[in-house]
């Protein structure tokens, strides 16, 4: 992560190292590795939350992050449909011991109430109930070229979904004081988290669209140099062979003040939208392609000069191809620093696809 935010954590942002993808080479073989946050998703498991009004609220934010998140698409979700996805998602949940899908016992089916709380183990688990298709859990382009993202780069189930503040007592036996503790909640990095989902977050009365347009604008906006840089440094290059154009990325969310339309939003919506927000990641996807130059491709590519001729590339057949992928939770600071595997590595049958904010033409 970036510098300290207000209050001291950490900030993940896009122009940290892991959001970068990195390309590699071994014995022949190229790999790809591509790391995803699923801090900037919507987690559906608010969709349970045991306050109606709150659980509700989470059922609408899902259903527009769905309708949404393929729009402009030969895959585009209805709003129709959308709201059918999420309803089946939360029927599905809560009706576990009515479900036919086979299903390992689990511990937090002992710590529901009703005994009948489902938690998912992955959001592929939907996939079989109807409207879902086995389409929306991939990344592909559609016939027209246009990039098409499935549905878990937007929804997740694997960051956490408590909010508010804990009470914690010392060890038994000590008089120590009880100190409150922030839990991390539901909410999503507004430096990572597409515009699909930040637009959901909350009514289009209470926030106008131009005003979460305008963060993702920000965000790309190339930050102030420092006088003291020398500007006859050889730039630096992505995967694609284009420069690397250090961007704006909120440390706080001082910089709102600043944003079209933000002035406009009563002071209580403020809070609920800050409430959603954040600006660390502590939960990430990290996909890994292994590409193998087949017997029929004569010449082999190792550079480009640009992402689309990447992806042409990557999309011509003429490589082996295997895709795995592991979710991982970061644990500790950054002086010691851990990782904890939440999904061990699993097989992927597609090349996952970044969710870029300006997909047609790169803001400048």
């Amino acid at each position: 992560g970036g510098p300290g935010a207000e209050g001291g954590g950490a900030v993940d942002s896009k122009m940290d190292d892991w959001a970068r993808p990195q390309a590699t080479s071994i014995n022949e073989i190229d790999l790809r590795i591509v790391i995803q946050d699923e801090d900037s998703k919507y987690n559906i498991l608010n969709m349970l939350n045991a306050d109606e009004d709150v659980a509700e609220a989470a059922q609408e934010r899902v259903a527009s992050i769905l309708a949404a998140c393929r729009n402009e698409t030969r895959a585009d979700i209805g709003d129709g449909t959308a709201e059918e996805m999420a309803r089946v998602m939360l029927e599905h949940m809560r009706r576990r011991s009515d479900s036919e899908l086979p299903r390992p016992n689990l511990m937090t089916d002992a710590a529901s109430s009703d005994g009948d709380l489902g938690m998912p183990l992955t959001m592929r688990e939907f996939v079989v109930l109807e409207p879902f298709e086995e389409h929306h859990f991939r990344d592909y382009f559609d016939t027209d070229g246009v990039r098409v993202h499935s549905i878990e780069s937007f929804l997740t189930i694997y960051t956490s979904a408590r909010t508010g503040q804990v009470v914690l007592g010392g060890a038994a036996g000590e008089d120590d004081a009880e100190s409150e503790e922030a839990i991390p909640g539901y909410a999503v990095n507004v430096n990572t988290a597409p515009l699909a989902v930040l637009s959901s977050l909350v009514d289009t009365g209470d926030v106008r669209p131009q005003f979460w347009e305008s963060v993702v604008e920000y965000r790309n906006l190339e930050a102030e140099s420092e006088e003291d840089e020398e500007e006859d440094l050889e730039p630096l290059l992505d995967e694609n062979g284009e420069e690397i154009i250090e961007r704006q990325f909120f440390e706080n969310f001082e910089p709102f003040d600043d944003l079209f339309g933000w002035g406009s939003v009563e002071p209580g919506v403020r809070e609920d939208v800050l409430d959603l927000l954040s600006v660390e990641s502590n939960v990430f996807s990290i996909y890994v392609t292994a590409r193998l130059p087949t017997q029929e491709e004569e010449r082999r590519v190792e550079s480009f000069s640009s992402r689309e001729e990447r992806e042409a590339y990557e999309r011509s057949g003429l490589n082996l191809v295997r895709t795995v992928r592991s979710v991982v939770l970061r644990t500790g600071d950054a002086m010691e620093m851990g990782v904890v595997p939440l999904v061990r590595w699993e097989v992927l049958d597609y090349q996952p696809l970044e969710v870029l904010d300006y997909p047609d033409d790169d803001f400048r």
